[in-house]
């Protein structure tokens, strides 16, 4: 009897945590691309289990207005909007096989080469 509350107590506990992030399945990605007047897909990102993303964009010029979108099929599901100077970031959580799309557009401002990065982490299994 001992023994099965014991068994339930921690299913309960570890059922209770799957939603922590876990630090070790970080994923970590980075990469360049042209910023645009337009509303312009600059990456696709599969997940590959259930977790969660942080994507932030280093604008390092100065713009009037910014516009960072994370789109799963037709649904914007995270947006980061900022004027003038800094990196917009989203976060979001993810779905195991799951594409996302991410979008980028400046107003007031001329193109630039810019960088972003990436951080993916998967929940506990």
């Amino acid at each position: 009897m001992l023994k099965a509350l014991l068994q339930q107590l921690l299913l309960a506990f570890r059922g209770s945590h799957k939603s922590v992030p876990f630090y070790r399945s970080t994923i970590y990605q980075t990469g360049q691309f042209t910023s645009s007047v337009s509303n312009q897909t600059f990456l696709t990102y599969t997940a590959p289990s259930d977790g969660y993303l942080v994507l932030q964009v280093a604008q390092d010029t100065s713009v009037e207005y910014v516009m960072l979108t994370m789109r799963r099929e037709t649904l914007d599901i995270a947006q980061a909007y900022n004027g003038g100077w800094g990196w917009p970031v989203v976060t979001s959580p993810v779905k195991k096989g799951e594409e996302y799309t991410f979008l980028y557009k400046i107003t007031g401002g001329n193109p630039a080469q810019l960088r972003y990065h990436l951080n993916f982490f998967s929940y506990l299994n």
